[in-house]
């Protein structure tokens, strides 16, 4: 996912659900799905400068029951997820 340019979040309150959306290598739209979000950090602080672009994703791995995900942008900000489920968009 290193490069993929990240679009949009949306997160729905009501039933814990989020949906991030991306553009990979060739354009094309990709998704990441969240069930039972309990945490979700979205800094945009952009400490090494600005960036729409992933620089590595780091899970989902377990712990405490639960999936957690990383994000870390090239701006430096790193996009935490904490959920029931984290459903990953197929490899190409």
């Amino acid at each position: 996912m290193h490069d993929w340019v990240f679009l949009e979040l949306h997160f729905l309150w009501h039933d814990g659900s989020c949906n991030l959306k991306f553009k990979d290598a060739i354009s094309s739209e990709k998704f990441i799905t969240c069930i039972g979000v309990r945490k979700l950090t979205v800094p945009r602080q952009e400490a090494w400068g600005e960036s729409v672009c992933v620089n590595k994703i780091r899970g989902p791995i377990q712990e405490n029951g639960f999936e957690l995900l990383k994000i870390e942008m090239q701006s430096g900000d790193q996009i935490i997820i904490e959920a029931a489920k984290i459903n990953m968009p197929e490899k190409n």
